[in-house]
């Protein structure tokens, strides 16, 4: 404490001031509305709300040790006519450090956390327009502390005070408003002043000290408070009352479901799930996180729903005249059935990297890599070149495999782009997440097989001229010019183009590794950005389009459009089907970034391949007329159907029971070996035989 050197406000800087008569202010009209929620969506204005520093009186670092000396300088000196400097912007979270209250632009939310001061003073001014005289006045809000948890404070929190006159030695601490601990976190606050007589169309002030603490930059830290939802309604406190009831939902197993609630004068809320009152946090369900949020708020969020919560929510809105009960909405879970498959797999970032795409997240248990978790034991997968060697699976890239779809494995050996690429689910079974358990089976694998390389050879049309409706539909053979890819551009880019414009690089984004041919950036033809630009290429397939995938693994940078073999399959950040594409259609959608990942088009089984020669064209589209780069560049993959079913035989009494995963496909059977049919015994799984035969033959046949 610094002794009895108590003094008068000194101001910073007058910004600005009340208007003529002090009569602008924040205007309080009847209940229940009050002053309404002022929610900070907009910088406040100086005559509803201002602030001011009282500057150190003992030198850097000195502060108040004592709530009762801060509160005794606070009432002796403070004059509300003096506190008139404007809330400044701060779009920094958690709070930042600044002598002055702010308005925080990324929050929404005003907010303290003074420094080299000896305390901050954050106030509101309120006129009663009310219509007559009002006794009492209840104020609520919602206060946080955004930075660490414990806050170096000797007075955590903020002292608030209210007088009817705003002069000094009239300032009446508010109790309800001034109780914290260094651990205080986010909490609803409301508290009912006695006035007195607060006469129609005159003033009041409620103001917020927050005394500078001991606590620096780093941990532990002096206290970044927060005030949002602020509402001053005259008369005591009502109970809320419920405007909107949460209703019905469905929602896939691990869905995510959100139910909303809407009351008047809630302080806070507390969510049931029929009597059980929930509460925020994460926990691991079967190797997922089920997340529940908001159990305090007018939303609440569940992430990865489990079957178990199925049931009736409903919501408490509270104040401190009590709690009124939402209706009840009913969550519906629909259950997970389907068996996980491998969708795909392709080389990473580099060759010893191979990603591994699956349907659905699997059971690792949500354990750390490598410690324990079946799906993260790189024993149980297999990584070849067919017709190659083993690329020796050796850790992952991912940093969890909880709720994770895409496995990013890190190999001992670099994949030959030249040799088809499989993944094996090699020693054991793995299982979904779901309450089923669903299973991947062991044995399960796919296999893709390079057709079109990222260096192979395309004609292209950078020069501007509009090909035709039909451009796609052929090869326009020596028309244009060939080059390998991938093909990029970039303004400023350090190499010479053609045209003699620096607008070439040595290596693009997005993976792809060195530029194979540099485009043009600008049209020869107007003088701006290239608009449009075309390519086409060949490629051979030998596989069965019946059951096979196609993949296509690049970037279209800023958008593109796919052809194949005279028909368009995919659009990457175009407009939507059925617009026409055009010479001068721009792309839409997302902006794409350096650093971005690729586009992954998958196209599964594409009535449009056949066996032999395959015309693959592409158009690459900029976003707009002043976009620095362009970029197109794709490796195509032939997919092959993921493998394996397993069967299994079990019987009941003398009847065979059949099963088999993945759950899909029909069971046949024959009685003969050399009997060239199979008959078809149905789709139900499992499937009972009553056939009395002592010998059968059975397939599962899955339709491609």
């Amino acid at each position: 404490m610094r002794g009895s050197s108590l003094k008068s406000i000194v101001l910073a800087a007058a910004v600005s001031s009340l208007t003529a008569g002090g009569q602008a202010a924040l205007l309080v009209g009847p209940a229940p509305t009050g002053t309404g929620v002022q929610t900070f969506d907009a910088l406040p204005a100086v005559s509803d709300w201002s602030t001011v520093r009282v500057p150190l009186t003992g030198g850097a670092n000195t502060t108040y040790t004592t709530a009762a000396a801060l509160d005794a300088a606070v009432i002796a000196n403070t004059v509300a006519a003096n506190v008139n400097v404007v809330l400044n912007m701060s779009a920094t979270v958690p709070v930042s450090q600044n002598e002055l209250a702010r308005w925080n632009s990324t929050g929404l939310w005003l907010q303290t956390r003074p420094t080299i001061v000896d305390y901050a003073i954050l106030m509101v001014t309120l006129q009663n327009d009310t219509g007559g005289n009002q006794t009492q006045l209840t104020v609520s809000y919602d206060w946080n502390q955004g930075n660490n948890i414990p806050v170096n404070e000797d007075i955590p929190g903020h002292r608030v005070f209210f007088s009817m006159d705003g002069s000094a030695n009239s300032w009446v601490l508010i109790p309800e408003f001034s109780t914290f601990t260094t651990s205080s976190t986010a909490q609803g606050l409301s508290a009912t002043l006695n006035l007195g007589a607060w006469a129609q169309g005159s003033l009041m002030y409620i103001i917020w000290v927050d005394d500078n603490g001991p606590g620096g930059q780093t941990d532990p830290m002096e206290g970044g408070y927060s005030i949002d939802n602020f509402t001053a309604i005259p008369g005591p406190p009502m109970m809320p009352t419920i405007n909107t009831s949460p209703t019905n939902t469905t929602a896939g197993e691990r869905g995510t479901v959100t139910f909303t609630v809407s009351a008047s004068g809630a302080t806070s809320y507390k969510w049931f799930h029929g009597a059980t009152e929930l509460a925020n946090g994460t926990t691991c369900v079967l190797g997922n996180n089920r997340v529940v949020s908001g159990a305090t708020g007018s939303a609440l969020t569940i992430q990865n729903v489990q079957l178990t919560d199925a049931g009736q929510y409903h919501a408490q809105a509270i104040n401190i005249a009590g709690m009124a009960n939402s209706g009840n909405a009913t969550l519906t879970v629909n259950a997970d059935t389907n068996a996980p498959s491998i969708l795909l797999v392709y080389p990473g970032a580099n060759l010893n990297e191979i990603i591994v795409v699956l349907s659905e997240p699997l059971n690792d248990s949500c354990l750390p890599i490598g410690l324990g978790g079946a799906v993260s034991d790189t024993g149980n997968w297999l990584i070849e070149d067919v017709g190659g060697g083993g690329l020796g699976a050796i850790n992952f890239t991912n940093t969890t495999l909880a709720g994770a779809t895409v496995l990013g494995f890190i190999c001992q050996n670099a994949h030959v782009p030249t040799l088809p690429l499989k993944v094996t689910l090699f020693t054991t079974d793995l299982f979904d997440t779901s309450a089923a358990q669903n299973v991947l089976t062991q044995g399960t694998y796919r296999v893709v097989t390079e057709l079109v390389p990222l260096s192979a050879m395309w004609t292209y049309n950078d020069q501007d001229i509009d090909p035709g409706a039909n451009w796609f539909a052929t090869d326009p053979g020596l028309a244009y010019p060939s080059g390998p890819g991938p093909f990029d551009a970039k303004r400023d880019g350090g190499i010479l183009h053609a045209n003699g414009l620096d607008d070439c690089r040595a290596n693009t984004f997005y993976s792809l590794g060195a530029v194979g041919t540099c485009l043009g950036l600008q049209s020869p033809v107007t003088g701006t950005n290239l608009i449009s630009s075309y390519f086409w290429t060949h490629f051979n397939y030998a596989g069965n389009s019946r059951n096979e995938d196609l993949l296509l693994l690049g970037k279209f940078d800023d958008g593109g459009v796919v052809y194949l073999n005279g028909v368009e399959v995919a659009r990457v950040r175009m407009p939507a089907a059925p617009a026409p594409i055009t010479h001068t259609t721009f792309s839409t959608g997302p902006t794409v970034n350096d650093g971005d990942l690729r586009d992954v088009i998958l196209l599964p089984q594409p009535a449009e391949i056949k066996v032999g020669d395959n015309l693959l064209a592409t158009s690459l589209h900029q976003a707009n007329l002043t976009s620095s780069d362009l970029t197109m560049g794709f490796q195509v993959f032939s997919v092959e159907p993921t493998s394996t079913v397993k069967v299994r035989l079990a019987f009941s009494g003398a009847n065979r029971v059949l099963s088999w995963t993945p759950r899909i496909g029909r069971l046949e059977v024959k009685n003969n070996l050399n009997d060239p049919t199979w008959t078809v015994l149905g789709t139900a799984n499992p499937f009972t035989d009553t056939a009395s035969q002592s010998h059968r033959f059975y397939r599962v046949y899955v339709l491609p």
